[in-house]
């Protein structure tokens, strides 16, 4: 286990090393020595950046170290897979593409960079070498994450903990509609089957038997459509067709649509076998996208906008004053802006608008209700704190409830959004500029609600966003996948354990103010340039997480003590001491410019 070190920046600020430093050189030194290697990254993007850092001044490693991942056209994938298994490659850099399914021969070195998203994830990848008893070299190189810091902290945890229970949403909706057509084309369905054995499957049928897909025969339901019913089902994610990526004609990948929204939109960087291309138009109604190669040093990022509705109550639970629901969520996703970040140094150089239509679909989840008397308490110190509480939190309970569920950190995703709370009699009450009794029991000021423009058309900023949140806003936990897979609903079973598991990790990490480890100082997400300059500059988000995780465990209702960051300025450069030589030599230089000009002058 390995955990790359803590470095100092010149401006004093405190960041870890990526597992890209740890990784480059051991592919580097493997390579040249003939040991064949497999590093698992987490994203496509991570795996094509690593090879062009890992062949970057050395020429020779291209054809020895190679990139495989999703989107590939399958006669690539077939190649690097030949070439592999025959020893023509000796290291490949993948994401899980190559954890399940596909033989490839013997390996000696296996190199997590990062946690995979659960433990079986984990033993899978690292069982890829030493396979016929022959000795071999796991390295698992932990990201600056809350998970990865707390396993390389917590090694027994590793050895010691069992696999996670796989869980199976049998009832999801999209899946028993598509999939019995699929059976019935196959076989006649009776009105009750030993192998659907779920209260599902008789109102599945009925909806199938109304619009026409199943039709009865000899005592039996048969599927009566002229199409193969297969053709529309995608076994891999939501949508049963992808995206043809095209340069100067020829088809060099493709990608399934929600991909091409995050990393096709117009001008973002394409990464493909080591070369960068530009997208110059993306046609979702053609499932084209055409691209040009480029050479630049930077990649792309989208940043996304979600609006979350809660549209049917399924459960419910209450949690010393916190409120939780649990039910059917409409998520609408879109990407708003892309920002461009230069290679290695990771600084952004510029931004650029998505104009791509929204994606919508529907899922389930729950909110997260902070209780009433934890919420006034803080914002009677201050209305910043209670946001930043919230931001830490849903900062850190997507990674801790990805373990919980055993579910990839990308099948789950948190948000914060409004949400009304409700009467004592249940009906519900909008919480916008609502009036709230303060702790002493007196009103509030009125609701601050800009006025009309004055006579010469000036007009009061509005309040900030954050200035109710506490009140406002819920903590939203949901599935990624459309009618859900059952993830969150565990989450939602085992709400305790996670939450214990989110204190724990941000207590245990050596940090003062926050960092990507537990929770960050600056969580994503934060928007308004008042809180963000109040969090960067104070160890808020780590107490008030902390203060929050203590109200929802324990009912322990506490405000606590915020610390400003202040580090003493040291200048990086001393003055140089003065170089007499260079002073008499510019002396001799002027006085000899002086009887120049002197001389033109008596000359002209």
């Amino acid at each position: 286990l390995i955990n790359p070190p803590l470095v100092e920046s010149a401006g004093s600020a405190r960041f870890r090393k990526g597992p890209a430093s740890v990784s480059i050189p051991v592919i580097r030194a493997a390579a040249a020595a003939g040991v064949r290697t497999i590093c698992f990254c987490r994203s496509r993007q991570q795996v094509e950046r690593l090879w062009r850092a890992v062949t970057d001044g050395h020429p020779e490693l291209k054809e020895r170290v190679k990139p495989y991942r999703g989107g590939l056209l399958p006669a690539e994938r077939r190649q690097l897979e030949k070439d592999l298994f025959e020893g023509r490659i000796t290291a490949i850099l993948s994401t899980n593409a190559l954890e399940l399914g596909i033989d490839i021969g013997d390996l000696d070195v296996c190199i997590l960079s990062g946690h995979p998203g659960s433990m079986a994830s984990f033993w899978q990848q690292a069982g890829r070498v030493g396979r016929k008893g022959n000795r071999a070299l796991i390295l698992y190189v932990a990201q600056d994450a809350p998970v990865d810091q707390y396993l390389v902290n917590h090694p027994d945890f590793l050895t010691g903990t069992p696999i996670e229970q796989a869980w199976l949403h049998a009832d999801n909706p999209y899946i028993m509609l598509q999939h019995l057509p699929c059976a019935a084309h196959e076989h006649p369905l009776r009105d009750e089957e030993p192998l659907f054995d779920t209260r599902a499957y008789g109102f599945a049928l009925d909806i199938l038997k109304e619009d026409g897909t199943l039709k009865p025969y000899k005592g039996c339901w048969r599927y009566a459509l002229p199409d193969y019913p297969a053709r529309g089902v995608n076994l891999r994610g939501m949508t049963d067709y992808n995206v043809e990526i095209v340069c100067r004609g020829e088809v060099i990948g493709e990608i399934d649509p929600i991909g091409a929204r995050a990393e096709l939109y117009k001008d973002a960087i394409y990464q493909h076998l080591g070369r960068r291309y530009m997208s110059m138009e993306l046609d979702l109604d053609k499932k084209l996208c055409t691209v040009e190669p480029v050479e630049v040093d930077y990649y792309t990022e989208s940043e996304w906008e979600s609006r979350l509705d809660l549209t049917a109550e399924e459960g419910r639970k209450a949690l010393h004053g916190a409120d939780l629901r649990f039910g059917a969520l409409h998520v609408n996703r879109q990407p708003k802006l892309f920002k461009k970040v230069r290679e290695r140094s990771l600084e952004n150089v510029g931004y650029g608008p998505i104009t791509l239509p929204p994606f919508e679909y529907d899922t389930v989840g729950f909110a997260l209700r902070v209780p009433e008397s934890w919420g006034r308490a803080l914002d009677a110190r201050d209305k910043r704190l209670a946001p930043a509480a919230l931001f830490g939190l849903r900062y850190i309970l997507r990674h801790a409830a990805a373990s919980v569920s055993m579910a990839d950190p990308g099948d789950l995703e948190t948000d914060l959004a409004p949400l009304d709370r409700e009467e004592a009699d249940g009906a519900e009450r909008s919480t916008f500029n609502a009036q709230r009794p303060t702790l002493n029991g007196e009103r509030e000021e009125p609701p601050r609600v800009p006025p009309v423009a004055d006579v010469e058309g000036f007009e009061p900023l509005p309040p900030p966003v954050w200035a109710d949140m506490a009140f406002e806003s819920a903590l939203f936990l949901y599935d990624r996948l459309e009618g859900g897979a059952g993830y969150a609903e565990k989450v939602f079973e085992k709400i305790e354990d996670t939450l214990a598991l989110c204190r724990r990790m941000i207590s245990e990490c050596s940090c003062e103010n926050g960092c990507p480890a537990c929770v960050p100082p600056l969580p994503p997400g934060v928007n308004d340039e008042d809180l963000e300059l109040f969090l960067v500059e104070s160890n808020a988000v780590r107490v008030c997480t902390l203060s929050l995780l203590d109200a929802l465990l324990d009912g322990m209702v506490s405000v606590p003590e915020i610390t400003t960051v202040t580090r003493d300025w040291e200048q990086p450069v001393a003055a140089p001491a003065p170089d007499s030589a260079a002073l008499l030599l510019r002396g001799k230089l002027n006085r000899a410019a002086d009887a120049l000009r002197e001389k033109r002058k008596r000359e002209y």
